[in-house]
């Protein structure tokens, strides 16, 4: 995993990363890597591991470089102006390391929402689907 937290250093522009930083991208990309590995598995997919630890090294640094504290607070002040951004995240809760659609189509794994089937209370009934012969028959076994 070393290379893996060596490149995310890279990406995050602080390379080489802190020890508590190194500590936890190695800690998410083991686990990142284990997701990804089992839902392959699961799949029937052979991953490119070029590929997957490209992934991995993206998802972890989006992780990485979101803010960690509860809130966090950005001004810009342009000539007369200011702007004034406030951005707040659930504290205490570290989250997940979030894999995007994308890179799960650059893995070339399915989207794991796209698994799972939708639910509607509405009432609907689908016809099974019946090909007609240009004789009128159903099937062969209406003969």
């Amino acid at each position: 995993m070393s290379s893996i937290t060596d490149d995310v250093g890279v990406l995050l522009g602080r390379s080489p990363l802190p020890v508590t930083d190194q500590i936890l991208a190695d800690l998410l990309g083991g686990w990142t890597q284990s997701r990804i590995d089992a839902y392959a598995a699961f799949c029937f997919v052979t991953l490119d591991l070029l590929v997957r630890d490209r992934v991995i090294t993206k998802a972890v640094a989006r992780y990485m470089s979101r803010p960690r504290d509860g809130v966090t607070q950005e001004s810009v002040q342009v000539d007369d102006g200011q702007v004034q951004r406030s951005y707040a995240k659930p504290s205490g809760e570290l989250g997940e390391v979030e894999i995007l659609d994308e890179w799960w189509t650059e893995l070339g794994l399915p989207l794991p929402a796209a698994e799972a089937e939708s639910f509607s209370i509405r009432p609907h009934y689908h016809r099974p689907y019946r090909h007609r012969s240009p004789w009128g028959r159903d099937s062969e076994n209406d003969r």
